[in-house]
């Protein structure tokens, strides 16, 4: 399951937020106050907003996006090649 870290207040955050939701991700969205200590999972050299995911760590709102966006490629290939469709190549010379 992802673990989203968000500032209070952070309009990426929001717009990473919706795009983890329109994916269907599992996830949990942990906000942290101004002031707030990071949550201790992150280490204090890991800046907001980050994500966790199988236990790699991405910060900051572009490494974020990049691995959203990979994770949606993820995600339209198991779609893809989990229906209930037939692939066939069609080799006639027409």
């Amino acid at each position: 399951m992802i673990t989203f870290y968000a500032d209070k207040g952070c309009k990426e955050c929001d717009q990473i937020e919706e795009m983890i939701a329109d994916l269907s991700l599992a996830h949990q969205t942990i906000v942290v106050e101004q002031g707030d200590r990071k949550p201790e999972a992150l280490g204090q050299d890991v800046s907001l907003p980050a994500m966790e995911d199988e236990h790699m760590i991405f910060s900051g709102h572009r490494r974020i996006m990049d691995h959203i966006d990979d994770l949606s490629k993820y995600r339209g290939q198991w779609h893809k090649y989990q229906s209930d469709v037939c692939y066939v190549e069609d080799d006639s010379q027409e």
